[in-house]
């Protein structure tokens, strides 16, 4: 978690937020580092694309790098 620490610290020192996406239920195990769970405003869970969505979504919205 000593990742964690350097990201509060370059988060106290600019004036830019931060977007953390990681899997279900790290909320809780940050809640153990009070420093940093302090600083976050909210906590929002992502349900998984289903296989039509996916398609979709590569098909039409995906572009790969470089194109």
């Amino acid at each position: 978690m000593n990742s964690l620490e350097q990201m509060r610290s370059i988060f106290d020192e600019g004036s830019t937020g931060m977007v953390l996406i990681g899997m279900p239920g790290i909320e809780k195990r940050i809640a153990r580092f009070p420093q940093f769970y302090s600083r976050i405003g909210f906590v929002h869970e992502f349900r998984p694309l289903d296989a039509t969505e996916m398609q979709n979504l590569l098909e039409r919205r995906w572009t790969p790098v470089g194109v």
